[in-house]
C-alpha cells in the first residue's frame, strides 16, 4: 500500500528527547503514599492497639485482685460481732473462754457461801433467768462469686441462730447462712456450731 516503505510518522526509533543507547526515563511519581510508610502506619497501629489492650487486662487483673481482697475483707469482718446486732433482737457472741462452766467450788470460808451447799448445787450456771438452757448456733461457709470478666473470688457467709433447743437454734444458724450463698449467687454447704449462752 506505501509501497514497501513505512511512513514516517510512524516510525520511531528512538524517543526525540532521548539520545540512542541510553535507557528509558523512569516512570512519573505517583501521587499518594509509599509502601514503606504504609507498613510504618499498620506497625504503628498494631503497637497502638497491644498496648492498648495490655494496659485494659492489666486494669482488669487489677480490679479483679481488688475485688478479691475486699471479699476476703468482708469475710473477715463478717464474723466478727456488729454493732446493730443487738438492736436486732439478735444476742451478741461471746468469746470461748467465757462458754466452759466453772467446775471450782468455793472453799468453806467464803463470804458468800450461805452454808447450804444443795441450793449452790442445784442452780445450773448456764441456764438463763426462767432456768431453761439458751444455745446459740453459728453457721459458716464459702461461697464461690463470680463478677465481671469471668474473675471469681471465694466469699465467707455466715448465719448465727438463738434458741432453747438446740435443733432448731443449729436450723436458723443453717438456714440464715444458706440464705445468704444464695443471695450471694451461689449454693454453699454451711458448716454449724453450737455452743451454750449465758
Amino acid at each position: 500500500m506505501y509501497g514497501g516503505q513505512y511512513p514516517q510518522a510512524q516510525y520511531r526509533p528512538h524517543p526525540a528527547h532521548q539520545a540512542p543507547g541510553f535507557p528509558p526515563p523512569p516512570p512519573p511519581p505517583r501521587s499518594g503514599l509509599s509502601p514503606l510508610a504504609i507498613v510504618l502506619i499498620v506497625l504503628a497501629g498494631v503497637f497502638v492497639l497491644g498496648t492498648g489492650s495490655c494496659i485494659l487486662l492489666g486494669g482488669l487483673v487489677l480490679l479483679g485482685a481488688q475485688a478479691e481482697d475486699d471479699a476476703a475483707n468482708a469475710g473477715a469482718t463478717s464474723t466478727a460481732p456488729s454493732s446493730n446486732v443487738a438492736s436486732k433482737g439478735a444476742v451478741p457472741t461471746t468469746p470461748p473462754s467465757t462458754l466452759a462452766p466453772t467446775t471450782e467450788t468455793p472453799a468453806a470460808g467464803d463470804s458468800h457461801d450461805d452454808g447450804d451447799p444443795a441450793k449452790a448445787k442445784s442452780a445450773p450456771s448456764n441456764a438463763g433467768t426462767d432456768g431453761r438452757t439458751k444455745y446459740m448456733c453459728n453457721a459458716t461457709g464459702w461461697v464461690r462469686v463470680c463478677g465481671f470478666a469471668n474473675v471469681c473470688s471465694n466469699q465467707l457467709v455466715s448465719g448465727m441462730g438463738v434458741g432453747y433447743d438446740r435443733m432448731s437454734a443449729s436450723m436458723m444458724a443453717k438456714n440464715a447462712c444458706e440464705n445468704m450463698a444464695r443471695i450471694k449467687g451461689g449454693g454453699g454447704v454451711c458448716t454449724v456450731a453450737c455452743s451454750v449462752a449465758k
